[in-house]
């Protein structure tokens, strides 16, 4: 895997420097998790328009079978689950 260099403002790094020795990460590992976290946060995010009926066109449309047991609490989960 290869190295580069991004410019920032010197007091974004002390911020991030000091945000990963509390999470006792590296700077990298630290904005790497952020990363995730924000991948994670707009991939359920984009469910949240969903609503039973359109979940049921959308699937009558692919040619599967409706989940009857669908309901909106489904579309939000334990960040740690996902």
């Amino acid at each position: 895997m290869g190295r580069t260099t991004i410019a920032i403002q010197t007091e974004t790094r002390a911020r991030l420097k000091v945000a990963a020795q509390r999470e006792s990460q590296t700077i990298e590992g630290f904005l790497s998790g952020l990363l995730d976290e924000h991948e994670r946060r707009r991939f359920w995010d984009s469910f949240g328009s969903v609503t039973p009926e359109g979940y049921a066109e959308a699937m009558s449309e692919d040619g599967d079978e409706l989940d009857e047991g669908y309901a909106v609490e489904d579309g939000a989960t334990d960040s740690g689950a996902a």
